[in-house]
């Protein structure tokens, strides 16, 4: 396979830009799982889990927005637009991705016992019902709750043997950060889910100004809750870094505010906005992941 195929495979039709919303929260349990003695090598196992059966959901949910004819941002699907492969190739590749994940969890099954089926089922309905679940206004919730709790109880459960109650308060602010992410791409997918039916954050408090208030809502939750869980001793104080991330906040307000108000579909603005909000969560994730190791 040609490098700029397996780069398109992997950036375009995986949605690999998007890979730090899994990986990053990964890292983080996994430091915090080695910090309380757990078994490292699963830890990385795991990850590996959960980072294929999220790029197996982003190629399913492309699938199944084609084959529906779902109206989308056109820089989603340019890889279709241009012929490079086939709605059936990329079921296939979507299977390819989910198979990977089960193997490793048939894996923690024989060896950790079968309450690893907990997190692993709920995350595993939560990837192939996704399509649906966003026309219920339940995309955001479950995305969080996948790459949250589930994940962070998972990979508690597989390197300690036990569901960590301290790995599930850490999980909360990781996954509101995830869901700004989410919040921050349905905002600019807002005209899109209303054109196809789905049931967004955004879309059910009826306008874009009233979500990218909310969103900022969230943001102010993701800080607030670290401060708590630094309160509570389950994170060192240092972990307090995250507010260098603040004037990134204050970008990816001034940029979706101007998105809303021009009612720009520009796919170079659309990316700008969405990497803004990533990096947010990249670095909060990061400076959470060292303060832990350290």
């Amino acid at each position: 396979m040609k490098f700029d195929n397996l780069k398109t495979w992997l950036y375009e039709v995986s949605r690999g830009y998007t890979l730090p919303m899994s990986l990053l929260p990964c890292l983080v349990a996994v430091a915090c799982g080695y910090k309380l003695g757990g078994n490292v090598f699963y830890g990385i196992l795991a990850t590996i889990g959960v980072v294929s059966a999220h790029l197996g959901t982003n190629v399913f949910d492309d699938f199944i927005d084609h084959i529906t004819k779902t109206p989308k941002q056109k820089c989603k699907t340019a890889y279709l637009d241009n012929n490079f492969t086939t709605p059936k190739k990329i079921f296939v590749f979507a299977m390819f991705y989910f198979c990977v994940a089960a193997i490793i969890g048939l894996f923690f099954l024989s060896k950790t016992g079968w309450q690893i089926l907990i997190p692993a089922i709920v995350g595993g309905l939560i990837c192939l019902t996704y399509p649906k679940l966003t026309r219920f206004c339940l995309g955001e919730i479950s995305l969080a709750l996948a790459f949250g709790p589930l994940l962070f109880g998972g990979i508690s459960y597989v390197m300690l043997n036990v569901f960590s109650l301290s790995m599930l308060l850490l999980s909360i602010p990781v996954s509101i950060f995830i869901t700004v992410l989410l919040v921050a791409h349905a905002l600019m997918d807002y005209e899109f889910d209303i054109k196809s039916g789905k049931k967004t954050f955004c879309t059910v408090l009826g306008s874009k100004k009233k979500a990218l208030l909310g969103l900022f809502s969230l943001i102010a939750c993701g800080y607030l809750s670290t401060i708590l869980i630094v309160v509570l001793k389950i994170i060192p104080w240092y972990s307090l870094l995250i507010f260098v991330t603040l004037p990134l906040t204050v970008c990816l307000y001034k940029g979706l505010n101007q998105y809303i108000e021009q009612n720009s579909f520009e796919t170079c603005d659309f990316m700008k906005n969405f990497k803004i909000a990533r990096n947010i969560s990249v670095f909060y994730n990061l400076i959470l992941f060292f303060s832990i190791i350290i």
